[in-house]
């Protein structure tokens, strides 16, 4: 036990002799540690940050296999999707500033930059849209063609042992009056799309699609896209990235501040001790 006590005293002796040594006064380590620096500021070039977050994750060989032919069998381009949200003070406004987006997807389609996309524009049809549809149809549909179509279901059932009014039910159809939907106003609509294709606030309407898009193909998209006005990517693994990355650059920047101080420390130390001699 003394010997041991001996030993561990010598050593803490060895430990504050080291903590209370003035390297600053030797001026070789001074010039070996800027000889180091050099060289590791050099060598420094040749390293990366990693931002990409889904590289934090330890996997094993044999899970990065199964990931690697899971991505041969279903392309390795599929990914989570991004959602894309247009906003408009009114529903009219924001479905045509998703139209506007929806031409540009089109065309980053046609390159195979994006792989597929949605949205509610199907069913989400603008006032303007609806009343180009209606005139459309009305314009079709002249009377002698409606005379012509009625006499020919009519003849054309009989041969085949159809009711006279089996098809008055769609010959109606051809008679009706149509009018502009507001689809915010249809209570079938709403519980179908609101909330997750349509929000709503006091100032503004959002439609929401999403877009499905190779992780290399993302900056050139959203490059695109970033030209649309009111038109907002929800990505959240793009962003961290992103996040990351500044962090990154901050990081650099306090990491070469501090290193500066620290050889300018000891030229403050050596003026200090001269005034005070």
């Amino acid at each position: 036990d003394v010997h041991q006590h001996h030993e561990d005293f010598a050593f803490f002796r060895f430990i504050d002799k080291i903590s209370t040594y003035k390297f600053e006064g030797n001026y070789w380590i001074i010039i070996l540690v800027v000889i180091i620096s050099i060289v590791f500021w050099f060598t420094s070039k040749k390293t990366s940050f990693d931002s990409d977050m889904m590289n934090l994750n330890y996997t094993t060989e044999k899970l990065k296999d199964a990931e690697s032919k899971l991505n041969q069998i279903i392309g390795d381009s599929i990914v989570k999707p991004v959602f894309l949200v247009t906003t408009g003070a009114t529903l009219d406004k924001a479905l045509h500033n998703q139209a506007i987006m929806e031409a540009s997807l089109d065309s980053l389609k046609q390159a195979g930059l994006v792989q597929r996309y949605a949205s509610p524009r199907c069913i989400l049809i603008a006032a303007d849209e609806q009343r180009i549809r209606i005139t459309r149809w009305q314009n079709y549909w002249t009377p002698e063609r409606k005379v012509f179509l009625k006499r020919k279901l009519v003849e054309t059932g009989m041969k085949h042992k159809f009711k006279n009014n089996a098809f008055s039910s769609f010959l109606k159809l051809l008679d009706k009056s149509y009018q502009t939907v507001n689809v915010l106003e249809e209570p079938q609509l709403q519980s179908l799309l609101k909330g997750d294709w349509i929000n709503t606030s006091a100032k503004s309407v959002m439609v929401i699609s999403f877009a499905n898009l190779r992780q290399t193909d993302k900056d050139v998209v959203y490059n695109k896209l970033a030209n649309i006005n009111n038109t907002v990517v929800f990505d959240k693994q793009y962003f961290a990235k992103k996040f990351i990355n500044i962090l990154n650059v901050d990081f650099n920047f306090v990491l070469y501040t501090c290193s500066l101080l620290v050889f300018i420390r000891p030229e403050e130390s050596r003026v200090a001790k001269e005034c005070r001699s």
